[in-house]
């Protein structure tokens, strides 16, 4: 009787029941055949390859080159999708760009446009006309520019008012014009003066000036314990004597009449001494100043 190996068909073949080197021969129905025949060898239980013919082979590289190809077509139909959309996106950006190419066309033109409407107008510029650059820099005062020229509208208000920073000019204007008239009002005017000279106020001031040197006299004594200042005639009194006593300086004048002559002392710095001692002669008008432990010294008198 002739060797025989495990045969049967496909569904009955069962490897884990294979021994090593045992042969399996597969008569119908095995899925991995072209034709579903096909023989398997055993190297251990459930451990079989399948062995290939000649037409076996020529039948696994033909499917071979077909899934090779179904899936060289599919990675084709993927890339072609790829492209397909990047070429839409590309197409929209495009468009995108080409509208706002448009957009700013558009834009420009109408710059272009309201340019073109303007008129450099110097006499009568308004809404659709501008002035030239040269008679803006003639014409305009610049924000630290030259005010000689600038014509200031001003009005004084009913009150004297203080001057705040920050106000306009013609506030400021208004309010120093107020104020002026304030103080000329409180000096009164040239007519009022009751010196001879009333061409100025200067003129007026050397005058009374003048006058007051022609009376005063000047003491310039030595410092000592006693003074004494001589009338000037008959009816010129010592007056605005400053007599120094280190300490304090009195003013000091006589008036009345004769024979009933007094002294007045005011002390314009420092304290009142009670050591000073002021007396006056009632006929003469002379006026002797003592102190037993200050030293004494009359600057000036004027006589009136």
């Amino acid at each position: 009787m002739a060797i025989q190996n495990r045969r049967g068909n496909y569904s009955d073949f069962d490897p884990e029941k294979m021994v090593p080197g045992e042969w399996a021969t597969v008569l119908s129905g095995d899925p991995n055949a072209g034709d579903g025949k096909s023989i398997y060898h055993c190297f251990s239980a459930g451990n079989v390859k399948r062995m290939a013919t000649y037409e076996d082979m020529e039948d696994n590289i033909n499917k071979a080159t077909d899934d090779i190809r179904n899936e060289f077509l599919e990675d084709i139909n993927n890339a072609t999708q790829s492209a397909n959309t990047a070429a839409t996106s590309a197409n929209q950006a495009a468009q995108t760009a080409q509208k706002a190419a448009q957009d700013a066309q558009n834009a420009a033109e109408s710059i272009e446009g309201a340019v073109e409407g303007t008129i450099i107008n110097d006499q009568t510029p308004s809404n659709v006309t501008a002035f030239s650059g040269k008679y803006v820099d003639d014409t305009f005062l610049k924000k630290t520019g030259d005010a000689t020229n600038t014509t200031v509208k001003f009005a004084p208000p009913d009150e004297e008012q203080d001057l705040v920073s920050g106000e306009k000019s013609g506030t400021l204007f208004g309010k120093i014009v107020k104020k002026l008239s304030v103080i000329k009002a409180a000096i009164g005017t040239l007519s009022s003066l009751t010196t001879t000279n009333k061409s100025s106020l200067v003129d007026a001031v050397n005058e009374l000036n003048s006058a007051l040197i022609s009376k005063a006299r000047v003491i310039n004594t030595s410092w000592g314990t006693s003074i004494k200042i001589p009338n000037v005639s008959a009816t010129t009194y010592p007056h605005g004597l400053l007599i120094n006593g280190q300490t304090t300086i009195y003013l000091i004048w006589v008036a009345g009449i004769i024979g009933e002559l007094e002294l007045n002392k005011h002390a314009i710095y420092g304290n009142d001494d009670p050591n000073i001692k002021f007396s006056v002669d009632p006929i003469t008008g002379e006026v002797t100043v003592t102190s037993a432990d200050k030293n004494l010294r009359a600057f000036l008198y004027i006589g009136f």
